[in-house]
């Protein structure tokens, strides 16, 4: 039987204050995970702003400052901010302006403080598998393995990617605090979905624990709060997340091919949380076509094994129940079946999905484990974790490996680029060198292929110094163009445009020739008001010279 859960009231069940020695024993733990985390990452903390730390935070004027009027910014989840980081996320916001306060433009305080939320994000993992009835070795090397995996590289090393550490935390905290802090816990739900919104899977968790321990009525009114907060924050947030994911096609228009490549996503990410297989950043991984291709059949396995265990936990009401629907709920924002990104794969996004797995999997181990004789569990249990830690050992030098590369931007898109060489950044570095040689139709045929996936950054393409060749050929004008019409026909679905949502369509109306429409554009977007308002002068003052 297990011990209490994490998440048990305690109402009927009290457990005793931990002891001085374990407290000690505890904090000592906590500061082997921080230094083994600075450690891992220390090859990272001369990394630059890269890629979306640069407009999201460097040249993001509403992070520069922290005065009532940039905070209220920060708040409005129609607001500059939003939409310009394409999420209302407004904690996120708020600790980078803070660290911007503090920091400005040295980045190594940003990557110590990334390495810093990680380590305590596993050490909270820690304390969460501990509380769910596993033996004290079997929960820490479960939170080991998730501080040294290099699959959260991309999640530690990216400056802009503290909101995933963050929230992941917050949500450790959250789920915690549940049973002896309901209202402690309550507010650290509602600052970790606005950190990030995957922190919405501590609702299901915790509900789905809730069934396991037959809890009583307080529990349920608790999370009945929860579960209209994630309403409001849904509410809240739908209009941005509307006019952002509209702007990326599915993987696929055929409905069988999205759903057999979402089963291949599944298999690449039960390989790499397994063993740290296949790493890499801006993942574009091809589509599958068929449920016979490994990566499909792999990811249907673990559909069906997963699946299985999870069905017979909730009818045994058994608290692993609780972990397998963690990494379940956690896998579907990012399957790119109901939302696709530009890049239908991230290392990132296996971040909150692996404290879920890890859980799973041990919990199943202990009840194995359980049935044995106590011989063959004695002999079974040293193996077990004589090969765990082995396995750590090679994960954290591949982590360290990682961070390395996270520290050189030409690096990390260099070995992109390896391997995707069909990828958006092989793509766009392709049309590049066919420019620089003047072979149009090769880069403007790469560029169109990006088109193809989403990619609608005309402005980026007019702007690209290694595209200066071929700006007056008439096939790339004509892309463009192309580019700049498909962007208008999303303009409908924009209900409130942003400054820099208006000042894009104002751009595609100008290179589309209507420049009446331009310039409604901008003084509707001068009209709005926002951090912007010297680019959208500048802008129509230039218009207005050339009518």
């Amino acid at each position: 039987m297990l011990s209490p859960p994490p998440f048990r009231s305690t109402a009927r069940v009290r457990t005793a204050a931990p002891s001085r020695r374990a407290q000690l024993r505890l904090l000592g733990l906590f500061l082997a995970f921080v230094l083994v985390a600075l450690g891992l990452y220390a090859p990272s903390f001369d990394g630059p702003f890269y890629a979306d730390d640069l407009w999201n935070i460097r040249h993001n004027v509403g992070v520069h400052s922290l005065t009532p009027g940039a905070l209220a910014g920060l708040l409005d989840p129609g607001g500059e901010a939003a939409r310009l980081t394409q999420n209302w996320a407004p904690v996120h916001l708020f600790a980078h302006a803070v660290e911007w306060r503090f920091f400005g433009e040295d980045v190594a305080p940003y990557h110590l403080v990334n390495a810093l939320v990680h380590a305590v994000t596993s050490f909270l993992l820690g304390l969460l598998l501990l509380r769910a009835g596993l033996p004290f070795l079997a929960a820490w090397m479960g939170a080991v393995f998730f501080l040294v995996h290099p699959a959260n590289v991309e999640a530690v090393a990216w400056i802009y990617q503290l909101k995933t550490t963050l929230a992941l935390g917050l949500t450790h905290v959250a789920l915690l605090l549940l049973g002896p802090r309901p209202g402690f816990a309550t507010a650290a739900f509602v600052v970790a979905l606005t950190t990030k919104a995957i922190a919405a899977l501590a609702l299901p968790v915790a509900v789905v624990a809730g069934w396991a321990a037959r809890e009583s009525a307080p529990r349920w009114a608790w999370l009945g709060l929860w579960a209209a907060l994630v309403v409001l924050f849904v509410v809240l947030s739908y209009p941005v997340l509307h006019s952002t994911n509209s702007q990326v096609p599915p993987l696929d228009p055929d409905l069988s091919v999205r759903l057999v490549t979402v089963l291949a996503l599944g298999g690449r990410y039960l390989a790499l949380a397994a063993s740290g297989y296949g790493v890499a950043a801006f993942r574009d991984v091809p589509l599958a076509h068929s449920l016979f291709e490994p990566w499909a059949f792999l990811g249907l396995l673990g559909s069906l094994l997963v699946g299985a265990r999870l069905a017979v936990c909730l009818v045994g009401r058994r608290l692993e129940a609780a972990f397998w629907a963690w990494a379940v709920v956690a896998f579907v924002p990012v399957c790119q079946l109901l939302v696709p990104f530009l890049h239908n794969m991230a290392d990132r996004y296996l971040y909150p999905i692996l404290p879920g797995l890890i859980g799973g999997c041990l919990l199943l181990g202990h009840e194995i484990a359980g049935r044995l004789t106590p011989g063959a569990r004695l002999w079974v249990g040293r193996s077990s974790f004589a090969l765990a830690a082995v396995l750590c050992v090679l994960l954290a030098h591949q982590t360290f490996l990682r961070a390395e590369v996270w520290s050189r931007p030409a690096l990390l898109q260099a070995h992109t680029m390896y391997r995707y060489p069909e990828g958006h950044l092989a793509l766009q570095h392709r049309a590049a060198e066919a420019a620089a040689r003047g072979d149009v139709d090769a880069a403007v045929t790469a560029l169109r292929s990006n088109m193809q996936r989403g990619d609608l950054a005309f402005q980026l393409l007019l702007q690209n110094p290694g595209l200066a060749r071929i700006r007056r050929e008439p096939a790339f004008q004509q892309l463009v163009q192309d580019m700049a019409r498909r962007w208008l026909e999303l303009e409908p679905r924009f209900w409130n445009p942003s400054q820099g949502e208006l000042l894009n369509f104002a751009d595609a109306h100008k290179i589309l020739g209507d420049l009446e429409a331009s310039e409604a554009r901008l003084l509707r977007a001068l009209e709005r008001g926002g951090s912007l308002d010297a680019l959208v002068r500048r802008d129509l003052e230039a218009l207005r010279k050339e009518q």
